[in-house]
């Protein structure tokens, strides 16, 4: 079920551009992946959940972006403006189950994955309210998941990147270099079949002194 999920939300991300990213690539693609909360600062479509947030919140995005940067999670930039860790959950939720509907409607996604991706969502939004240096990581991984795109579609990142703020979805630009929707989802996948698969069969986690410690090599 995992694996649907997974690709699901990829599938998203590459037909909606970033916004798969924005509205469902994090959150579900990790969760599929490592049982943990994304994305970001956001690109295109993605500014729709920070906007949203921020509003919710009682201040501008850039303000926003500005806590998250500090370290701050946004159940405690909520809380400071007087608002519950639930409210901005159920607003988030909202936001992502109208991006999802909007993929079944064009026929990016069936209402099956949607309807799984939706299922998960709660708990996932969650974690993401909850995760303290959110904006970092987001940014991190989101540099990443560019990268590898970038690199499967046969350009640069730099390239890439514009090509989605021009207004281009990743599977506009893909097909546009040669490679199917469906190509670049496969290969995505099989990189992160690939990194899965050195992570479970790592050896050496611990060293002696280490293991008496509880510590492990970063």
């Amino acid at each position: 079920m995992k694996k649907r999920l997974m690709y699901g939300a990829m599938a998203l991300a590459i037909a909606g551009g970033a916004v798969g990213a924005s509205a469902v690539l994090m959150p579900q693609a990790q969760a599929a992946t490592d049982s943990q909360n994304v994305q970001h600062q956001h690109m295109g479509k993605g500014n729709k959940d920070m906007d949203s947030i921020a509003s919710l919140l009682g201040i501008d995005q850039q303000e926003l972006l500005a806590q998250l940067k500090a370290g701050k999670s946004i159940a405690e930039i909520a809380e400071a403006q007087g608002k519950t860790e639930q409210e901005v959950i159920d607003a988030i939720v909202q936001i992502r189950q109208q991006s999802i509907d909007q993929f079944v409607q064009s026929g990016k996604l069936t209402q099956e994955k949607a309807d799984q991706i939706k299922a998960e969502l709660p708990d996932q939004v969650k974690q993401f309210v909850e995760m303290q240096g959110m904006a970092k990581r987001h940014l991190m991984i989101m540099d990443n998941n560019l990268n590898n795109i970038a690199q499967e579609i046969g350009i640069t990142q730099q390239e890439l990147i514009d090509q989605l703020k021009a207004g281009k979805s990743i599977a506009e630009v893909a097909e546009a270099q040669g490679k199917t929707e469906a190509q670049l989802i496969d290969a995505l996948l099989q990189r992160e079949k690939d990194r899965l698969t050195k992570l479970v069969e790592k050896t050496g986690w611990f060293n002696p002194d280490q293991a008496k410690s509880g510590e492990t090599d970063n």
